[in-house]
């Protein structure tokens, strides 16, 4: 059975069941709010229809990602904002989404540690700005790592912006006349063309990372949690036993950074890990291996009290590249499930804080530099679970902390 939300994505894009022709779909130029409209050729989405189509290529532990074009952005609202005195008018909204005061879905649930936990926890403060006030430099992206990671000690120093809601918006009490979203979730999804480039088949493991601690010097992953004691902890550059294969966690996004440049790689932006997870906007896969959910495709939670589940035969982190079946249209093995995925971009909050050449209708070499609050990761873990909500995948994390869901894999230009 196709699920509702396909129904309505091949509505918008105008896609047939027995066509072999190309897919296309016209986005608003501006791109706000999401307009969309069929059979004009000012911008579309295009792309194979069959993931036969698609040649896989990997070299070294990376495949090669062809190029495409996606759907890039959020799929849901979350938050309801209250009108400002004086009636200003509150901006559009996309789509409905939860009633005042239930609170948003958790990534995966609390974890049951502090700062830094694992817990796959959404930063859901409602009104909290898109960024730092213009001017106000990011944490440090070098050197040496405190406990949490950089940047800590930064916004301690500064603090951190002032909550604001949107223009003529405010969280002063009075009936609510909009809702909104925000971590990234307020603005309308967008046809992004992606260029070519590899992505490592795999997350990168803790026998990987060994080699870059033992190479570098850098500081081992660790925190000062009682939670981190049961197994997640590395003693120096020893990861814990039997391990070496599993995802390396509690690395936050200043590590992953560190990590990769020292690879001659980088961290892929939003976008290159979606088209390399998800393949391109016109096959509509909600997840690596297609429109349904397979439990025996991913490492993944489930809903409830502690968010633990092994029926997939794991309780915490599995040895990447056990769940063939969820191997993903270019080739990428746990792109769902196991560990978080940082990618390089920060979250932000609309189009206009996105940098990219807009070529009718399309964006191109979208990114996100910052200044931010928090960083883009994808892909749920071990904790998260997908069947219930596949699109809370796209997420986002403070920067400076480590869990024991987050890892990454990393990309390099062609």
């Amino acid at each position: 059975m196709v699920p509702p939300h396909m129904v309505l994505i091949a509505a918008l894009l105008g896609l047939g069941a027995c066509t072999d022709e190309v897919d296309t779909v016209d986005v608003d130029p501006d791109g706000h709010e999401g307009e969309a409209a069929v059979g004009s050729a000012d911008a579309r989405l295009s792309g194979p229809r069959d993931v036969g189509e698609i040649e896989v290529v990997e070299a070294d532990g990376m495949v090669r990602v062809g190029g495409g074009q996606i759907l890039l952005g959020p799929t849901r609202t979350q938050v309801a904002f209250r009108e400002a005195p004086g009636g200003a008018a509150p901006p559009k909204s996309g789509d409905q989404g939860r009633k005042p005061g239930t609170p948003p879905p958790q990534g995966g649930g609390s974890g049951g540690g502090g700062a830094g936990d694992g817990g796959d926890v959404t930063p859901t403060e409602s009104g909290r700005p898109p960024g730092r006030p213009p001017g106000t430099p990011p944490p440090n992206r070098g050197g040496k790592a405190g406990q949490h990671g950089e940047g800590g000690a930064a916004r301690q120093a500064g603090g951190p912006p002032p909550i604001q809601a949107g223009k003529g918006m405010s969280r002063d009490k009075g009936p609510v006349v909009a809702w909104t979203m925000t971590d990234g979730q307020g603005y309308a999804q967008r046809v992004v063309a992606i260029e070519p480039f590899w992505m490592d088949r795999t997350e990168v493991t803790r026998a990987a990372y060994r080699t870059f601690l033992v190479d570098t010097g850098y500081r081992p992953p660790f925190v000062h949690e009682d939670w981190a004691t049961e197994g997640w902890n590395w003693e120096g550059v020893d990861f814990p036993p039997d391990t070496g294969d599993h995802p390396v966690v509690l690395v936050n996004w200043y590590d992953a950074q560190a990590y990769c440049g020292w690879a001659d790689k980088r961290l892929p932006t939003e976008a290159e890990w979606q088209l390399a997870a998800l393949g391109p906007g016109t096959l509509q896969y909600r997840y690596p291996w297609g429109t349904s959910y397979d439990g025996g495709a991913a490492n993944h939670g489930r809903m409830g009290d502690d968010n633990f589940d092994d029926s997939d035969g794991y309780l915490v982190t599995s040895p990447v590249g056990v769940f063939p079946a969820g191997r993903s249209p270019y080739g990428l093995d746990d792109a769902f499930g196991n560990a978080w995925e940082y990618a390089a971009d920060w979250r932000v909050d609309g189009w206009e804080l996105v940098e990219g050449e807009l070529d009718q209708g399309v964006m191109r070499d979208v990114t996100t530099p910052g200044p931010g609050l928090y960083v883009v990761v994808r892909g749920g873990s071990y904790f998260f679970d997908l069947e219930e909500h596949p699109e809370g995948e796209r997420n986002a994390f403070l920067p400076e902390l480590r869990r024991k869901t987050s890892g990454f894999r990393c990309a390099r230009d062609v």
